[in-house]
């Protein structure tokens, strides 16, 4: 059923609906003007409601506005009139028109909506039938109603009982004009569209609870019975609301009624307008409850009547109803700010008006004058009938009375209405009377005009200016009716503002404020609209995004992010907001660390459980990494779940790149796709680099990315090109990472308008005239705008007028005014006139950025010249320059702050910053957390202020001390500019008087360097401690970061021969070749004291107290690394053992653990002693606890879980804990390390089955890490990796690299050959080649690399013999003549066997699954039935093997063999289970090569099973 038949749902005042007229030449079925026709025949001498007859047609000679009849349409389409309308007929033809039938209580008289007055045409009606087609809009004389009323009230007894004899035939005709319509509507609704229409049991409900009584009835139980007391305010509120909705509804009708399917004309709508054509439809409340108490029967009325659901109008016949829930009380109006009640209002007219029908509004004004006129006395005598709701003033308690004057306040006139002319009571009735009594319509309108004066202005009445205004419009033919119906609309919406009117309590000089609605946005629905679907896109895509917001300072970019914040902060998503300043330290951290403190705020026990369940998967014991930079993780870390150590760093040990990996752990964990993290940093343009670099590496993360909304605002007029954030905004386009670019401007005109009629409670087209002059003035600048009204009202340009209640203005005035364009011009002279006191107090909180802390300010309160600051700033908060946050004060804007800080001369600012900072020096309560604010005010004036020696060298320590705190907590670039000033501020001979400061001082400068990417600076630094240095202890700190700078640079050789040279300098003697002979002696040596002294004596063993001893087991530990790349394994050999030895000789500290570590990885190695190598790995990683060595977590790991655990323990234990190293390893800056446990960490994972394309993803993010930090090496290594889990996922195929696979493979295959690692590349083209099918090539491979001494690891090598010993046993059973093939089984399941000894979990399955095809092979070979057995049995134990390991690919291997082996042997369903089961698991490992291999083999079975 097409659309345009049923009646549409719009939001008003702006009706938007389909075109209801039918396209057939016929009209639609309603009332209409007197030329329309009904579609069916009609009996010529009655007026249905389909039509009227023309003038001079009226039955027995009445008028046709005073009778209608509703007509019953029979099933051959003639028309009938039931006896009671017959009857009914002949009652109005014979009785005067002083008859009423009172309210109309009977259920569903009113309720079910015209359907012929919705829009159904007439070819419903062919298609349905006539006789299921009736007419239900209400035809009963208005007369009737009215001659009972009239009755009642003048006690006429005689006419009451004539009405109450003809009462019960009255009723009679509504019970069954009731009954007709239901059945009817029954029956039309039933085929009819059910998108738009509720089921029966629905609408028997609605018809149950809702009624309809006339608009006179309802106002007379909605009137108020007493006076307007402020005890009653609320509920005084409540009535005025409903009002107002009424006469919304009223406009809305007769607006409608010129489109609708009526077509009424302004002079029959004009007839319309009397109080006694409308009818409301409330629901019924309590009035039907059978236990009410007759005493309480008022209450239940006015709770009755509370309750609106709609208006209708009996002619034309209209309804209307109120679609939004409609608040009816005013408990819920906010006394603060009024906006308690105001809600979104949709309604529902049937029938609805035509959509989109154009309307001149001067032609309106003009045509319909008059009916404008009587919709303005309709609405007057609305509000001013019966008792009125008087609401003049919020109340205040203890209030008295005041005078009425434009100086005070006047007492609300609450009972000058009840004693009103009888001339306002009959005002509604003299204007309607018909052209037929008063002849034409011109007497009409002149008629209408001298009513004017009758009406008495609802201002003088106690009505708000806002409601008076709006009636006076409409009264004196000023504004059209959509106009009106739009006014009024504003007013439901806001009734705080424009219903009611403010109560403006002037200032101690006599000035009004204004009323400011900070929480409100103005011209930005497009901007907000593009912020909340963005969100609404991460969350739902779980992918991070940023929204860059750029604008100049004033533009409102603040408030619109916070504006959408704040409906969606705590419920979706953990939100963070921080501010840059311009003497910012870390933003990102700092934020950050709010969102811990916010995240234990809002989330529930559950949701903290959680996170904390994350950051301990992510960081285990080691919070301490974590606290340093976020503090308050402390808040989210359950101490009760942490293992039992947390070991501390120094802060030199945190390198530059260990902040963003850190951050990018900490935000995996606290966030989620269910509840993302809403990141908003405002004043980007003061945003250092590092911070936005973090924010990029957060937001580009790919391995388990958090989810992250990015919001950023910046002043785009004062950021250059050069400026890190367009760096930040290309780097994240290049990386695919969704960044978008939003631009700020003035509002337009409109939106200005809106937000001064909200400043001034006045309905905006009546503030139009000086909101475009204010817009002219400041561009639309929304916080100008807001100023230069404030101005406005200070130089008495615009007033309140207390008798007028509202406020007034001279337009000529405004426009003529010299306005600046810059509004801190304005703030700045507002300033200016406050006292010499609070502009101090303006002045020392602007040096501070946007806000003031508490402790500052108690801290400079002990000044003598800053002793009342904190009372000046309560006094600023009172004057609006700022607010008070917690204890703490923060200016209300950027501008405020900028012209706070512009009452301080250009000239004098560094010497009032270093003022500020002297008094916080002189302070007693000064702590450390302080000391970076204070010398940021300081350092302002080191070149005019700090003359003296002392007070320099004083200031300089200062420096170093802030510099410190800020190297700590990661913040580079701060600590960087602390240590730089420090370093000036030296004498010329510090090297001398200031000797060991400078050497501390230099080398922190040469770190902070380093990590700001100035390296050359690092190096010249460097130089000069190692030239200036006194001794070779003083050197060593310099030449241990000179080391570790060149091995970060890629010169392993170059860092080892420098540390070697400083073990030389410091007394030890390093071979240059180190052969088996020394190396074998070095190990007999240690290894005879390790042997003889216990685990619990290792652990306890003494600590070295030198620290010069120190400093050399720091270097063998640092030479012994570097020896790993490039040197031969005996020179490393020899150096692990020898710092083992002189750990043994001097004493042990925390770099004997690497050590250790290193030993057993050489045991289980090269001497082939994996108990003892065992043994010492776990002393080693105990050690780790007694030294608390965070940073040396990741060189331990390595030893120990890459080439010592695997050999006792679950492989995929190995692999978590190689993880673990490698994200510490990344959060301590040791990236080299990192990326070796990472490479490890693929490898166990790979060996231990884990799913491909998990294991893929993660070699795409190491392999991002890798090239970011330029190690190459890792780089070869995981694209190693990388290309075998393709070749096995799905042979190359679904791989996104550009580059051809042949192409990458001969470029690894050249570098590692260079590298001397080729046996690494063999191993790999092992394990791709089997799992390809390729036997020979994998035998061919194999033999390659045992030919080479392998440097693969024992792990590998093993892996690579249990591959190469399967494929020698299929070639074996394939060409039947290669006998050496079973020595190369022989050889790999002996090596295997030995492995499996030690950690049968990780090597008993493939043990099991090689002696099954051993005899496999001699079945194969012979046909001996014993040896099929034992295959049998072998596989079965090999299945269960790898199912306890929970090695899913081998489980799956032995599966695909175990059915082949059944196959050859003729057992074909066992070949066929065992085919489907191997299928699951390599699914389940994500090899679609070997999914595709056992399809084909499943259907080969399958086909032979057929035969």
């Amino acid at each position: 059923m097409d659309d345009k038949n049923f009646p549409h749902k719009f939001p008003p005042p702006f009706q938007k609906s389909d075109d209801e007229r039918s396209s057939r030449p016929s009209p639609s079925l309603g009332l209409g003007n007197n030329n329309m026709q009904p579609p069916f025949p009609m009996r010529p001498n009655f007026v249905g409601s389909f039509g009227t007859q023309p003038l001079g047609m009226q039955p027995h000679g009445m008028p046709p506005q005073l009778i209608m009849h509703p007509l019953v349409v029979n099933n051959v389409g003639a028309t009938t009139l039931p006896l009671p309308f017959i009857d009914m007929v002949n009652y109005n033809v014979c009785g005067p028109n002083n008859y009423d039938m009172g309210s109309v209580d009977q259920p569903g008289f009113f309720n079910n909506p015209p359907l012929y007055s919705s829009g159904i045409s007439r070819d419903i009606v062919e298609q349905q039938g006539a006789a299921k087609m009736m007419s239900t809009a209400s035809m009963i004389p208005r007369k009737i109603q009215h001659s009972l009323r009239s009755a009642e009230e003048q006690g006429d007894q005689a006419t009451a009982q004539h009405e109450t004899l003809r009462q019960p035939h009255a009723q009679h005709l509504l019970h069954h004009y009731c009954q007709q319509s239901k059945l009817q509507i029954q029956q039309l609704q039933q085929p009819l569209n059910q998108s738009v229409s509720v089921s029966q049991d629905e609408n028997a409900a609605e018809e149950s609870t809702e009624e309809v009584i006339p608009l006179r009835n309802w106002i007379d139980k909605e009137s108020p019975s007493g006076d307007c007391q402020p005890e009653n305010v609320q509920k005084q509120r409540g009535m005025m609301l409903r009002r107002t909705a009424i006469a919304y509804g009223i406009i809305e009708l007769i607006k409608g009624a010129r489109t609708s399917s009526h077509a009424s004309t302004c002079f029959e709508l004009q007839k319309a307008c009397t109080i006694d054509n409308f009818l409301v439809r409330v629901s019924k409340g309590e009035k039907e409850s059978k236990n009410i108490d007759k005493t309480h029967q008022l209450n239940a009325d006015q709770q009755y009547v509370n309750k609106i659901k709609g208006v209708q109008m009996i002619n034309p016949p209209s309804s209307l109803r109120f679609l939004t829930p409609f608040v009816s009380s005013g408990e819920g109006f906010s006394e603060e700010d009024g906006d308690g009640m105001g809600q979104y209002i949709e309604v529902e007219i049937i029938p609805s008006p035509v959509a989109n029908q154009a309307i001149n509004p001067l032609e309106s004004l003009v045509k319909e004058k008059s009916l404008i006129h009587s919709v303005g006395s309709l609405v007057h005598e609305l509000y001013t009938h019966g008792n009125p709701v008087l609401l003049l003033y919020e109340f205040q308690k203890g209030s008295g009375a005041i005078s009425s004057d434009d100086s005070g306040f006047a007492e609300p006139p609450s009972k000058r209405i009840k004693n009103q002319p009888q001339h306002m009571v009959e005002a509604s009735y003299h204007s309607f009377f018909p052209v037929w009594q008063r002849g034409n319509m011109e007497a009409a309108y002149a008629g209408a005009t001298e009513q004017k004066a009758s009406h008495l202005s609802l201002l003088e009445l106690g009505f708000s200016s806002s409601l008076s205004s709006l009636v006076d419009d409409l009264l004196y033919g000023k504004c059209t009716l959509d106009v009106a119906s739009k006014d009024i609309y504003l007013i439901l919406l806001d009734p705080g503002s424009f219903l009611v009117d403010r109560y403006y309590k002037p200032a101690p000089d006599g000035k009004v404020s204004l009323r400011i609605r900070k929480d409100k946005l103005y011209g930005r629905d497009s901007e907000s609209s593009l912020i909340s679907t963005t969100f609404c896109r991460v969350r739902a895509s779980g992918n991070s995004e940023a929204l860059l917001i750029g604008g100049y300072s004033g533009s409102g970019k603040t408030r619109l992010v916070e504006g959408v914040l704040k409906y969606i902060d705590g419920v979706s998503c953990h939100v963070v907001s921080h501010k840059s300043e311009e003497s910012s330290t870390s933003v990102i951290s700092e934020a950050l660390d709010q969102l811990c403190a916010s995240i234990k705020e809002n989330c529930s026990e559950e949701e903290c459980q959680t996170i904390n369940s994350r950051l301990m998967e992510a960081f285990g014991s080691d919070f301490s990494i974590l606290e340093e930079i976020l503090p308050s993780t402390k808040l989210l870390h359950d101490t009760k779940r942490a293992k039992p150590f947390a070991p501390k760093h120094h802060s030199s040990e945190i390198q530059s790149n260990s902040p963003s990996f850190i951050l990018r752990l900490f935000l995996r964990a606290v966030s989620s796709k269910e509840k993302p993290v809403v990141l908003f940093l405002d004043d980007l343009q003061w945003c250092d680099r590092t911070s936005l670099e973090i924010v990029h590496d957060i937001l580009s993360d790919t391995k388990d990315s958090p989810c992250v909304y990015f919001l950023g605002c910046f002043r785009d007029n004062e950021v250059g090109s050069a400026h890190p954030i367009f760096k930040f905004i290309e780097k994240m386009s290049k990386n695919n990472t969704p960044v978008q670019l939003l631009g700020l401007s003035g509002v337009n005109r409109s939106e200005l308008n809106c937000m001064i009629s909200d400043a001034l409670c006045i309905l905006p087209r009546h503030c139009k005239d000086l909101s475009d002059i204010i817009h002219s003035k400041t561009k639309g600048d929304p916080y100008f705008a807001l100023e230069m009204l404030s101005a406005l009202v200070d130089q008495g340009l615009l007033q309140f007028s207390y008798s007028k209640r509202q406020w007034i203005w001279n337009q000529a005035n405004i426009m003529y005014l010299d306005v600046t364009s810059n509004v801190l011009h304005l703030l700045k002279n507002k300033m200016l006139t406050m006292s010499k006191e609070m502009q101090t107090a303006l002045k020392v909180c602007s040096c501070f950025g946007s806000g003031i802390d508490s402790r500052l300010v108690g801290c400079l309160s002990e000044s003598v010249e800053y002793i009342s600051l904190r009372d000046e700033l309560e006094r600023a908060v009172e004057e609006g320059f700022m607010d008070k946050i917690g204890e703490g004060y923060k200016f209300v804007h950027d501008r405020v702050r900028e012209a706070a800080y512009g009452l301080i001369q250009e000239w004098d600012k560094n010497g009032y910053h270093y003022q500020v900072g002297m008094a916080l020096l002189s302070s007693s309560k000064v702590g450390d957390s302080l000391v970076p604010i204070m010398i940021d005010q300081i350092n302002h004036g080191i070149g005019e202020s700090i003359q003296s020696e002392k007070d320099r060298i004083a200031i300089a320590e200062l420096n170093y001390k802030a510099g410190s705190q800020m190297m700590t907590n990661s913040c580079f670039v701060k600590a960087f500019s602390y240590f730089e000033t420090a370093k000036l501020l030296l004498p010329e001979d510090h090297w001398i008087s200031q000797y060991y400061f400078s050497i501390r001082l230099f080398l922190s400068l040469s770190n902070a360097a380093f990590a700001c990417g100035h390296g050359n600076l690092a190096d010249e630094t460097l130089d000069e401690i190692l030239r200036e240095a006194k001794c070779l202890e003083d050197k060593l700190d310099a030449y241990y970061f000179m080391n570790n700078l060149l091995f970060h640079r890629g010169q392993a050789k170059v860092a080892f021969t420098k540390c070697a040279e400083v073990i030389s300098e410091m007394g030890e003697t390093i071979p240059t070749n180190v052969g088996e002979k020394e190396s074998n002696e070095m190990f007999e040596k240690v290894f005879h004291f390790l042997k003889n002294i216990s685990d619990d004596g290792l652990l306890h063993f003494k600590e070295c107290d030198s620290r010069l001893h120190f400093y050399l087991m720091q270097f063998y530990q640092q030479l012994g690394w570097f020896a790993y790349f490039g040197q031969s394994a005996s020179m490393q050999a020899f150096l692990c053992l020898r710092s083992v030895e002189i750990s043994i000789r001097v004493g042990f500290c925390k770099y004997t653990a690497a050590s250790m570590a290193s030993v057993a990885a050489l045991l289980c190695g090269k001497f082939k002693d994996l108990t003892n190598g065992y043994r010492l790995g776990r002393v080693a990683l105990l050690l780790l606890t007694r030294f608390d060595a965070t940073s040396l977590i990741p060189v331990v790991y390595l030893s120990f879980y890459g080439f010592v655990a695997f050999n006792s323990e679950p492989i995929m234990v190995c692999a978590d804990q190689l993880h673990k190293g490698f994200q510490i390893g990344m959060s301590v800056g040791d990236t080299t390390i990192a990326l070796m446990n990472g490479l490890h960490y693929i490898q166990k994972a790979f060996v231990g089955g884990k799913n491909l394309v998990v294991l893929s993803n993660e070699i795409d993010y190491q392999l991002e890490l890798s090239k970011t930090h330029g190690d190459s090496r890792a780089t070869r290594f995981m694209s190693l990796f990388k290309e075998t889990l393709c070749e096995i996922i799905d042979k190359n195929n679904a791989r996104t690299d550009t580059t051809r696979s042949d192409e990458v493979t001969g470029a690894l295959d050249e570098a590692m050959e260079i590298e001397g690692c080729s046996e690494v590349v063999f191993f790999h083209r092992v394990i791709q080649c089997y799992w390809l099918g390729y036997i020979d090539r994998c035998h061919y491979f194999a033999q390659k690399s045992a030919s080479r001494d392998a440097a693969v690891g024992r792990l590998l090598k093993l892996i690579a013999s249990f591959y190469h010993g399967l494929a020698a046993l299929q070639i074996l059973r394939k060409k039947k003549s290669k006998v050496e093939m079973k020595d190369i089984a022989r050889t790999a399941l002996q090596a295997l066997h030995s492995a499996s000894d030690l950690a049968p979990i990780n090597f008993k399955n493939k043990v099991e699954l090689l002696e099954a095809e051993f005899h496999r092979t001699e079945v194969a070979l012979r046909g001996n039935e014993e040896e099929k057995m034992h295959a049998k049995k072998m596989y079965a134990k090999s299945v269960c093997s790898a199912e306890s390991a929970k090695f899913d690919h081998e489980k799956a291997l032995a599966l695909e063999l175990a059915a082949q082996f059944y196959e050859e042997n003729g057992e074909l369903a066992n070949a066929l289970r065992n085919f489907e089961e191997a299928k699951a698991h390599y699914i389940k490992w994500g090899s679609t090569v070997r999914v595709s291999q056992m399809e084909v083999a499943i259907a080969r079975i399958e086909a032979r099973l057929l035969k």
